[in-house]
């Protein structure tokens, strides 16, 4: 399956996003970017999912796959954050929502704190958190997909981390994130075959190796010719590329493009 996200028309809201989609006509699989959720609470998107759900039915689109808000990484508190983890997961599933990508869980070190010491806490209040929503999310017929990190002092950064963190659960996989591995400067195919037999969706950007730019295919220093060749193409891809109305006719037709010449059709 191969996706394109909302973050494409960032200027607009979710549901004048999801209608410029639908009148391209090129897209009929859609991710729901965080940048759509990050600036609404629970009960704001409820309120709007029943006519989001009209209008895919009335285009004929399917959206299945969300980037959970990004406010449910920053953990005030283990409780707290599972608390506002399990409420967006719960929301997303009624909402029609089955698989749902997460950026992991780190708190701020305090200055009393040694670097390595601070690591290991994150990953293991990841390894406990995770755990509960992979045990919660079977109630919601969700899957969860954790994102490598663009950050290298985040804990799930590198592979082995995140195969460790989600190799146990049942419910819970990997998202390769291509852009996000690019910019910390790690090979990607190397890092490819690592996660691939962990891996359930691939987020596909660019960028020109210096920060996450969330740029179209070949508008970075991403050699795509090269890495695609080794993709599983029956994998869900998402094209992750932010946007605005302005520019997202021509990113979109470009995108197309970007599948065909790939065989990714």
């Amino acid at each position: 399956m191969i996706a394109v996200s909302t973050m494409l028309y960032s200027d607009l809201d979710l549901e004048r996003a999801i209608m410029a989609l639908a009148r391209t006509g090129l897209f009929k699989d859609i991710e729901l970017s965080h940048i759509h959720l990050d600036g609404v609470s629970i009960d704001q998107f409820m309120k709007t999912s029943r006519g989001i759900s009209d209008l895919l039915s009335t285009h004929s689109l399917s959206m299945r796959i969300a980037h959970a808000p990004t406010v449910i990484s920053e953990v005030p508190g283990e409780y707290e954050a599972f608390k506002r983890a399990s409420s967006w997961l719960e929301a997303l599933s009624k909402a029609g929502l089955e698989y749902v990508v997460i950026h992991s869980f780190y708190t701020r070190a305090s200055l009393d704190m040694k670097l390595l010491d601070w690591l290991q806490k994150q990953f293991e209040l990841n390894r406990r958190l995770f755990k509960r929503i992979d045990s919660y999310v079977k109630g919601l017929n969700l899957r969860i997909f954790v994102e490598n990190s663009s950050k290298k002092w985040i804990t799930t950064n590198l592979p082995q981390d995140l195969i460790e963190l989600i190799e146990s659960l049942e419910n819970t996989r990997i998202c390769f994130d291509v852009g996000h591995a690019h910019v910390n400067g790690y090979n990607l195919l190397e890092f490819y075959n690592y996660v691939r037999n962990h891996m359930g969706i691939v987020h596909l950007h660019d960028n020109d190796g210096t920060k996450d730019q969330h740029l179209p295919p070949y508008s970075g220093s991403i050699d795509w010719s090269s890495l695609l060749k080794h993709f599983n193409k029956n994998s869900t891809y998402v094209l992750e590329v932010h946007g605005t109305s302005i520019k997202a006719a021509n990113m979109l037709k470009w995108l197309a493009y970007f599948v065909k010449i790939n065989g990714m059709t």
